[in-house]
């Protein structure tokens, strides 16, 4: 079953205003722009619970305090270069996947450089000088 995006707290206002004026339920969801099943819940909910926020939702507790996640983040800023799987086996406690989670949604990413071949002192002076065998040809029109 696909859901919809959830109604703003004013719309749920709106929608238990008319209905306390007098509306029908069809009438309300022709005005505010809802399925009459929407009007119907929403004033149910409303008389359930006695007001318009949206229910918090069930599931499984985080698996890491605020202050792990802090600590967390302020690892991550402070040595940049640790992967992933690094930075998880200093904070003790905390599955990788977990980390990989928590630095998306605190906006970081972790782009690994590619290496770089070593230069030594034969090949430094090789990559200096430019090729003699690369020589520019003009270009010539060949349209006819």
């Amino acid at each position: 079953m696909v859901r919809g995006k959830e109604l703003s707290v004013a719309d749920r206002s709106t929608i238990v205003t008319l209905h306390e004026q007098g509306m029908s339920y069809a009438r309300i969801a022709s005005s505010v722009g809802v399925a009459k099943t929407t009007v119907f819940k929403t004033l149910r909910n409303f008389k359930e619970r006695g007001n318009l926020e949206t229910a918090p939702r069930s599931g499984r507790p985080g698996t890491c305090t605020e202050r792990q996640c802090r600590r967390f983040v302020c690892q991550a800023l402070k040595e940049p270069t640790l992967i992933w799987k690094q930075l998880s086996a200093e904070l003790n406690g905390l599955s990788t996947s977990r980390v990989r989670k928590l630095a998306y949604e605190a906006g970081l990413s972790r782009r690994i450089s590619p290496k770089k071949p070593v230069l030594t002192v034969l090949t430094a002076p090789r990559r200096s000088e430019k090729p003699s065998s690369v020589q520019r040809k003009p270009q010539t029109n060949s349209a006819p």
